[in-house]
């Protein structure tokens, strides 16, 4: 009887993590982006029913034999390399804190162009039904039309200076740094100065993660000009 006492408990605390994981994951599929569950290797654990729909459209992700991948070399490495970094645990405590990816299709005649962020997947309380370390990655279709006062609120935001404040939105609209150098009138060398500076000013590290940081704030300066 102890035995069997012992085996109904733990029966029933793993039905309790399950139910408290289901109820999450019924929570994200109400959400109108996609959301996708993966470890370290990029095993995919659940995705909600927008991120089954990326994947059934061909979208910017792929499943094959159950690993999330991205058709672009370059792309599939960037994601890795963030899921690695939001499932870095530090100290046996502290989480790595992931980061945001810009996928462009559009301009490869593929499809639409995708904003991604990847961060960890905390679970303090052991309530979910896996306790290693995993990552959480949502998903967001975006447009690469900039709304009007774009540059001047990007340029409040980060205290970017005028011509900074310029080639900012340029790359946010999808130019490269040569187009974007073009478009403000200054040399190329000037450009890439002016992108570090940027990178400082934003705390960003990358042209993709400053683009994407961008792009998260254009909802802002939508919802400021209503």
């Amino acid at each position: 009887m102890q035995i069997l006492t012992r085996h109904l408990g733990r029966a029933v605390e793993l039905n309790r993590k399950l139910a408290t994981g289901r109820s999450l994951l019924s929570a994200f599929s109400y959400l109108p982006f996609g959301v996708v569950f993966v470890d370290p290797h990029l095993r995919v654990i659940e995705m909600n029913a927008a991120a089954e729909r990326i994947v059934m459209h061909q979208g910017p992700l792929r499943v094959k034999a159950g690993m999330l991948s991205l058709a672009d070399a370059g792309d599939h490495a960037a994601l890795q390399q963030l899921v690695l970094e939001a499932c870095h645990v530090r100290g046996g405590v502290v989480p790595g804190i992931g980061g945001d990816l810009l996928i462009r299709l559009k301009r490869r005649g593929i499809g639409p162009d995708f904003a991604v962020s990847v961060g960890p997947l905390i679970d303090p309380r052991h309530e979910l039904s896996f306790t290693a370390p995993h990552a959480a990655i949502f998903i967001r279709e975006i447009s690469l039309e900039l709304p009007a006062g774009f540059k001047d609120q990007m340029r409040a935001f980060f205290d970017l200076t005028p011509k900074e404040a310029v080639l900012a939105a340029s790359l946010a609209s999808g130019m490269t740094l040569k187009e974007a150098a073009t478009n403000t009138h200054i040399r190329i060398n000037t450009a890439r100065s002016y992108l570090d500076s940027i990178f400082l000013k934003t705390g960003t590290h990358q042209q993709s993660q400053l683009v994407a940081l961008l792009r998260s704030a254009q909802t802002v300066v939508r919802s400021s000009g209503q």
